[in-house]
């Protein structure tokens, strides 16, 4: 009978003390996560930014000036590029259709098709590929001449964030709108097609990485940057694979932040989300 109480109260102290250390561990946990979403929220307060972070398979999400509306600059990329893609798949374009560099194509800023001659042939492929690697401005013009201003308004309407403004370059996003085409881009690169392993190829090669990839450099990044300088506007968008190979979205908006600054600021900010990030897997 002793051994049988001595027995029972080791259960009862060992019970007690798995319950005890649960209670600690969630406590740290709850304090460390709320502690990084203050210090995130902090940051962001600096300058005029907006972020959305979302995982797709718990639905967890972080955000600040989510709904706020930004200039999207060159990420607009994206969704001219899921649009191509999009008609590709449906057989109304060719990745082999050629198209010819015309003179209400030129346009100055990124990209290395301005520097060629009139008359110069590209293909659809060439194009995409200058387009989200190079962040090619001619190779935008080309393409979006190729499907249309009215198309890629319906593509857009059709996905969740419809144009409002007359032409699609005038429309401004926000963060949450960002998610949105990332979401359509997951879609995209999860079928198993030779479109989605030239989409995976595309972003995950382009040669502007130094905000959100250089803020988790060990994990596997497709992303679409964008800025304007003069205007001191910076964004980026991506899908961010994890240390367990797991993808979740996020989509970083700013303007007014110091162009000297604003590589520095997305890095730290991009860790301080993959931290957050791994508290909640």
């Amino acid at each position: 009978m002793k051994k049988i109480i001595i027995s029972c109260l080791i259960v009862v102290v060992i019970f007690s003390v798995i319950i005890f250390a649960i209670f600690c561990f969630n406590n740290i946990y709850s304090c460390n996560k709320e502690k990084l979403s203050l210090e995130i929220s902090n940051m962001c307060q600096k300058y005029d930014v907006g972020f959305y972070y979302k995982n797709p398979y718990n639905m967890e999400s972080l955000c600040y000036n989510e709904s706020k509306q930004y200039d999207p600059a060159s990420t607009n990329k994206t969704f001219l590029a899921l649009f191509v893609f999009k008609m590709i798949k449906e057989g109304n374009i060719e990745f082999s259709e050629v198209l010819e560099y015309k003179e209400q194509h030129k346009y100055d800023g990124t990209g290395e098709i301005q520097y060629g001659n009139f008359g110069d042939k590209y293909t659809v492929d060439q194009l995409l590929e200058l387009l989200i690697t190079k962040s090619d401005n001619v190779a935008f013009r080309m393409l979006k001449e190729r499907v249309t201003e009215e198309n890629l308004k319906n593509f857009l309407a059709s996905i969740g964030t419809p144009i409002e403004t007359e032409k699609v370059t005038y429309q401004d996003f926000s963060p949450k709108d960002l998610i949105r085409h990332l979401e359509v881009l997951y879609d995209l690169i999860s079928e198993d097609s030779y479109i989605s392993d030239k989409a995976k190829l595309y972003f995950s090669t382009g040669i502007y990485n130094d905000k959100i990839p250089a803020g988790v450099p060990n994990l596997r990044v497709l992303h679409k940057p964008g800025w304007i300088p003069e205007k001191l506007i910076c964004n980026d968008e991506a899908i961010i694979y994890d240390e367990n190979n797991q993808p979740y979205f996020l989509a970083i908006m700013s303007q007014d932040i110091p162009e000297t600054e604003q590589p520095a600021f997305f890095q730290k900010l991009t860790a301080k989300i993959h931290k957050y990030h791994c508290l909640n897997k």
